[in-house]
């Protein structure tokens, strides 16, 4: 037993019920929560990443939506009335690479792994191909001129009105140039 707990435990005798709760309750948040030397975050969910470290729910400061397994080096942070910390962080992958967003670090969630110094995993590549250009590309693809596009286009359109056109090969077949009309309905007249 070290030191600083075994006079912890000596002083807890002298203290009355309420404070030695409160006294606890202050030891284990000091030796589980955020410390102030993590240097770097990895989120284990979806976070706001706000503008500003404002995290009410009227405010419009959302500027992204950073996802799990977003990493982050802290750039700042603040302690809230609430007991929970804001965090200025610029992220280091994904999307928002190179950005900096403040978050909302809540000690009871554990949804952020935190880190004194940058882990090792994260210099690792992720598996996988790598794209490579096999041959020149032209930056520019030739287009046709105008003309031919013209002309395209007047030969798709008689070929459309061609295969869409009525057949009227035989002589009782109804094309759309013989469909009879009908004649128009006499007026009609009330007696009076």
């Amino acid at each position: 037993m070290g030191p600083a707990l075994h006079f912890c435990l000596i002083m807890m005798r002298w203290i009355s019920s309420w404070k030695r709760h409160l006294l606890l309750i202050g030891l284990l948040s000091l030796s589980l929560g955020f410390t102030g030397h993590e240097r770097f975050v990895e989120l284990e969910g979806y976070f706001n990443g706000r503008s500003e470290a404002d995290f009410r729910k009227g405010v419009q400061n959302v500027r992204a939506v950073l996802p799990k397994g977003t990493r982050a080096q802290i750039l700042a942070y603040a302690k809230l009335p609430s007991g929970n910390y804001a965090l200025k962080v610029k992220t280091v992958n994904g999307e928002t690479k190179g950005q900096d967003f403040w978050i909302y670090y809540d000690l009871e969630r554990k949804s952020v792994k935190t880190f004194e110094n940058a882990p090792s995993h994260w210099a690792e590549r992720p598996a996988g191909r790598v794209a490579e250009t096999q041959r020149d590309v032209p930056a520019l693809a030739e287009t046709p001129s105008a003309r031919e596009i013209v002309k395209r286009t007047d030969r798709l359109q008689t070929e459309i009105r061609d295969a869409t056109a009525p057949r009227t090969e035989c002589s009782h077949c109804v094309g759309i140039d013989n469909v009879p009309v009908p004649e128009p309905r006499p007026e009609r007249r009330d007696p009076v």
